[in-house]
């Protein structure tokens, strides 16, 4: 059971590097501009974000942490832009 989900594990890395190859490629083959565009850069021969996303400190101790304990330390949305907001008494 162990071997097998080693195997697994190397099989899904092995597969998530050749996907992560593949889309370096194609967007090294875009224009700069249009990179800049959609939120990249070239460095060389590297395509890099523009502007980075650091994990927070509390994003960082949820990874860490079981994926049990990741869900439920999401912070959650109170109100929705969405939801209907509470109408006054008219009058």
């Amino acid at each position: 059971m162990f071997l097998l989900s080693l195997l697994q594990r190397t099989f899904q890395r092995i597969d998530q590097r050749a996907s992560e190859h593949l889309t370096q490629q194609q967007l090294r083959k875009l224009d700069p501009h249009l990179l800049e565009d959609i939120g990249f850069k070239l460095d060389g021969n590297r395509v890099l974000p523009l502007h980075p996303v650091l994990p927070s400190a509390h994003q960082s101790a949820a990874l860490l942490a079981t994926p049990e304990a990741a869900t439920t330390a999401q912070p959650e949305i109170e109100h929705s832009i969405l939801s209907p907001q509470p109408k006054g008494s008219g009058g």
